[in-house]
């Protein structure tokens, strides 16, 4: 499907505005190119570059609707050619510009762009140019942006003999580069290795890591090798969990208190039907039930990845690499296994499945025999979902105001948690 991509691409030099010539009027650029994640902007980036000779960077989406995507840049550096029919207009005096546009152009103006988030703002990217000037190994030579938006900034760094890669956060993912310099130093054969971090900043660097995604693969023993890394971090850091820099989300606190009247706002604000909303409210009971009975739980908390199926691990060298730490917490650490899980039993087989989970779980011998280690998994994988819908409309999509994909995970824990009570019906019924 293809979708129609507006650049409103500014230059802060001139403050001024790119626009082309469209037969008697003047518009904004645009080009149409098969749809992607709203956050990916090296097609958008490249094909500036390839189209007008200029080099511009992405700073964040501005509009989207079904069929068209407004994205603001900043232009880097380079020349427009001579004979274009492009040409920058200042700011303050746009003439014959198409209204729509002109609209587009005064939205970015007056909407003011949150101080939290500073690769939205132009300058940011020759600010971060600068501190890595002397901060890596290897001088950069080039730098490419992967992608941008709320959730974070991605820039490849490219070096004389080696590639890394940078990431930004905004504050609520603050303790990410932290936790992954500490990860790196304490764990280095199973995360990427941070070659520098800057907490005050929320800016982290890494090097790149090089091979395909564990979730395109199909061989159980890279999804076993994965799995079991992340249960070594878990309990490898045990005795140092006064290090964590995470945020701190034990069940019980997240369930008690905010379900009822979380589920109820949802359906106020139109996320869930009526329907939807009894079954969820009348389960309610059961999922506070559990969180609490967790309370007496010999597990101890340690890390949650928070984010942990194939598509965030990597394999290099034969190596599983977990990376983007930026939703773990601290809380009931066999959480990060329950989507992975799934994952396992719907790419292979069930008892693919419970030959991880069994394989996991006896890291955990320490702390209670295996029957009560699957006991309480099957305990956390119960409420999983409704811990997750928590964490996400409750902490973390509040503080942001684009949201761009705030309904498709809303909408998969909200399914997940509906399903996961249907499994539990149909249990009881084949028991009986």
């Amino acid at each position: 499907m293809n979708h129609s991509i507006k650049l409103l691409i500014y230059s802060q030099d001139q403050h001024a505005i790119l626009t082309t010539k469209v037969l008697n009027h003047v518009a904004l650029p645009f080009f149409s190119t098969t749809i992607s994640h709203i956050a990916v902007t090296q097609h958008i980036n490249e094909h500036v570059s390839n189209t007008y000779q200029i080099e511009a960077a992405v700073l964040k989406c501005l509009k989207a609707c079904e069929n068209e995507r407004v994205y603001v840049l900043e232009h880097l550096s380079g020349s427009l050619p001579g004979s274009s029919s492009l040409q920058w207009q200042s700011i303050h005096t746009m003439t014959a510009l198409d209204q729509q546009d002109y609209d587009l152009i005064q939205q970015w103006i007056h909407d003011k762009e949150p101080s939290d988030i500073p690769w939205f703002q132009p300058g940011w990217r020759k600010n971060i140019e600068e501190l890595l000037s002397n901060r890596l190994p290897q001088r950069v030579t080039n730098i490419e942006q992967i992608r941008s938006w709320e959730r974070s900034t991605l820039l490849r760094l490219y070096a004389e003999d080696e590639t890394y890669i940078l990431k930004a956060v905004p504050p609520i993912f603050h303790h990410e580069p932290t936790i992954c310099a500490y990860l790196s130093k304490s764990f280095p054969d199973s995360v990427p290795e941070t070659v520098f971090a800057d907490p005050s900043l929320n800016v982290f660097v890494m090097r790149e890591v090089k091979g395909p995604l564990l979730g395109l693969t199909n061989q159980l023993e890279h999804w076993r090798q994965a799995l079991l890394k992340l249960g070594k971090i878990q309990t490898g850091i045990l005795n140092n969990i006064d290090q964590l820099t995470c945020p701190f989300r034990a069940i019980d606190y997240m369930m008690v208190d905010q379900l009822d009247h979380t589920i109820q706002r949802l359906f106020e604000n139109e996320t869930i039907t009526k329907e939807t909303l009894e079954i969820l409210s009348e389960n309610a009971t059961k999922v506070r039930k559990i969180a609490n009975k967790l309370k007496q739980s010999t597990i101890p908390l340690s890390i949650d990845h928070g984010d942990f199926f194939g598509g965030n691990i990597l394999l290099q060298d034969e190596e599983a690499i977990i990376y983007d730490w930026s939703d773990c917490s601290l809380t009931h650490p066999f959480l990060s296994a329950v989507v992975f899980l799934q994952e396992v039993e719907d790419l292979f087989s069930k008892e693919a499945a419970d030959s991880l989970l069994t394989d996991y779980l006896r890291l955990w011998r320490a702390y209670a025999s295996m029957e009560q280690l699957k006991n309480e998994y099957q305990s956390i994988k119960y409420i999983a979902p409704a811990f997750g819908l928590m964490v996400y409309e409750n902490i973390i999509f509040p503080t942001f105001r684009d949201n761009w994909d705030r309904e498709i995970i809303i909408q998969g824990y909200i399914d997940s948690w509906v399903k996961e009570i249907d499994t539990s019906k149909e249990a009881h019924l084949h028991d009986a």
